[in-house]
């Protein structure tokens, strides 16, 4: 394996905010001061809703000029930009053991449940804390019933199930960078993502990246030498295998136009799916592979499959999409006529969930009905955040009643788009609303 030099890739706002999250819930359960918590989680807040990218602003001295964004936020997120850490996240990873960091990506626990956990029940990673709900110890905690018991056990299963994996939006992310990088080569006519990827499975393993193209060589060059390249781990005629600097595995095959179809399906999977296909096919005589549709009986070439409905056609059924591709029925189900109709972006209606600058919002609620209207959406809801979660500018009663008004204005100007009212209402810890 040849190791790259250390480049950085890109750092997203995203990124930034983050890294100042974990910051705020590592110092949380250290027992950190209440204000220095706020304070990160007000500057992550702030750095995700920012216009432009927060390196831009920073070398155009604009992010120094922000409200609530001190000396000290500057200097970490300079930090952060030149080196993917900064001292305070440092040091606050050496105080907090892994396993207990590991314990917050969890659905349901946050920072003051791990804090509970680790103070109450000495729990310090996923095997104690699952040893701990299944012996009935954590029966004994507040807010620890059977149901929220029962759902932890889930979702340390799911976890254990798709450890070394990446959530699918993650994994996109990833692909987009390096397919910006790709899209600019001379030759590249199409790049799309593989595998579990193109399919869109919740979780993501090695990353497949399949590029059309009769000339792979310079493509694979601006493969191997992506700023998010860690190391190189195999290079091939046709594509390589790279490490990313998140750890996740690249892998890159570029095939001629000719046979874009039959590489595609082939590297799209899943391997059930291409088992079932090919039985098929072989009932028919056909040999179905990576380089096209052959007679299995001579292996003389019948076609190189430029597009993957040739591979579908070959077997005598319509074009089966990505996202059924499970061996799940799809392919009986393509044969009797009874595929599905997958729902696309132009199927959406609304949308019942929205933040206005009212509170934490980055447009206020006219700018976003004028562009739901525009989208053909029928509906939208604001639904802000209530007076509790102060760093967000969460609604009192009394404007939350202003913002009534405002919306009912609105919807009467617009005539086009109902615009509904809601709010994201905090429960307080005895249980009650806060509004």
């Amino acid at each position: 394996m040849l190791a790259l030099p250390a480049v950085m890739p890109q750092v997203h706002n995203h990124d930034v905010a983050d890294l100042f999250r974990e910051m705020a819930d590592l110092l949380h359960i250290r027992g950190g001061e209440p204000h220095r918590v706020r304070a990160f989680q007000r500057v992550a807040q702030i750095v995700e809703a920012l216009p432009q990218p927060v390196d831009k602003m920073i070398r155009f001295g604009t992010l120094q000029r922000t409200p609530n964004i001190g000396d000290g936020s500057v200097h970490r997120i300079k930090q952060i930009l030149r080196t993917g850490t900064c001292d305070d996240l440092s040091r606050l990873r050496a105080q907090v053991p892994a396993g207990l960091r590991d314990l917050l990506s969890l659905k349901g626990l946050g920072p003051s449940s791990v804090r509970q956990l680790h103070q109450q029940l000495g729990i310090a990673d996923l095997d104690q804390l699952e040893l701990a709900a299944k012996d009935g110890r954590l029966r004994q905690l507040p807010r620890f019933g059977i149901d929220a018991v029962h759902g932890l056990l889930r979702e340390i299963e799911v976890r254990r199930a798709n450890r070394g994996k990446v959530p699918l939006v993650v994994a996109l992310r990833a692909f987009e960078e390096i397919a910006t990088r790709l899209r600019d080569v001379d030759g590249a006519v199409t790049v799309v993502p593989g595998g579990s990827c193109r399919r869109r499975r919740e979780m993501i393993g090695d990353l497949d990246v399949l590029v059309e193209s009769a000339n792979p060589k310079p493509l694979i060059e601006a493969f191997m030498t992506l700023p998010s390249a860690r190391e190189v781990l195999m290079r091939r005629e046709d594509g390589g295998s790279i490490r990313l600097a998140t750890l996740q595995q690249a892998d890159l095959r570029v095939f001629a136009p000719e046979t874009w179809g039959a590489g595609l399906h082939h590297f799209t999977g899943s391997k059930e799916h291409n088992v079932a296909l090919r039985t098929r096919a072989g009932r028919l005589g056909l040999h179905i592979s990576e380089n096209g549709i052959s007679d299995r009986a001579t292996d003389r070439r019948l076609s190189l499959a430029r597009t993957e409905e040739e591979i579908y056609a070959a077997v005598g059924m319509p074009y089966i999409p990505p996202e059924l591709r499970e061996h799940r029925g799809e392919i009986e189900a393509a044969l009797d006529g009874r595929l599905p109709r997958l729902i696309t972006a132009e199927d959406l209606r609304g949308d019942l969930h929205m933040h206005s600058t009212d509170s934490d919002g980055e447009a206020d609620a006219r700018t976003m009905a004028l562009t739901a209207a525009k989208l053909g959406f029928e509906y939208l809801a604001i639904t802000d955040h209530s007076q509790t979660l102060e760093v967000a500018g969460g609604l009192d009663e009394r404007r939350v009643l202003a913002q009534g008004e405002k919306l009912r204005k609105v919807e009467s100007e617009l005539d086009r788009i109902h615009v509904l009212w809601g709010i994201e209402v905090d429960i307080l810890a005895d249980g009650t609303l806060d509004l």
